[in-house]
């Protein structure tokens, strides 16, 4: 080979004095590598023998050393109970009752009352059911006995869903009109 250039490694070389002499790198573990690796090694050695003994002796509990218990505290004895005093009689309670007051009588339905009740249930483009009188004089019943006819238009609705809630009181109207004209104006 020739000497007019660069060497390639590419490149074939005729003979081994022809090659190129690198100089041969010496690796060396510093002296302080080679400490600090002995201490880590030593160091997981003696934590494995740690734990495999933390495990097969556990650590005793602490009366076996010794520790002092404390004294049981003794409080003296509580005195006797005072005698209690004889119950002092109350004077008698008198129950008055109030007044009840009798609720008025039911009245009678007119006779023409169911007839009226389908002719305004038809207006409206309702019809009639069964059970529908007795629903009626069941509504006259509570209204004699005070109670409001509210419930009957949430009834109403709930049995009849397809009824807005003005629907529904105006055949709770139509039904007071009809069979107990007399809370009509409730």
């Amino acid at each position: 080979m020739s000497d007019d250039g660069p060497v390639y490694a590419w490149q074939e070389a005729d003979t081994e004095a022809d090659l190129p002499e690198f100089p041969r790198a010496e690796r060396r573990w510093p002296g302080g590598t080679l400490v600090a690796a002995a201490v880590i090694l030593s160091i997981a050695i003696a934590a494995t023998f740690v734990c495999i003994f933390a495990v097969e002796h556990p650590a005793p509990p602490p009366e076996r050393y010794g520790a002092i218990a404390e004294a049981p505290i003794q409080l003296p004895p509580l005195p006797a109970p005072k005698p209690a005093a004889p119950p002092v009689a109350a004077p008698p309670v008198q129950h008055m009752a109030p007044p009840v007051q009798a609720a008025p009588p039911v009245q009678a339905p007119p006779p023409d009352a169911a007839g009226k009740f389908s002719d305004s249930l038809s207006q409206g483009g309702m019809w009639p059911k069964a059970g529908d009188d007795q629903q009626a004089r069941n509504l006259c019943a509570d209204l004699a006995n005070g109670e409001s006819p509210d419930e009957y238009v949430q009834g109403t609705m709930r049995k009849s869903p397809q009824l807005t809630p003005a629907e529904a009181a105006q055949v709770v109207s139509d039904a007071i009109r009809a069979y107990c004209p007399q809370y009509a104006n409730r």
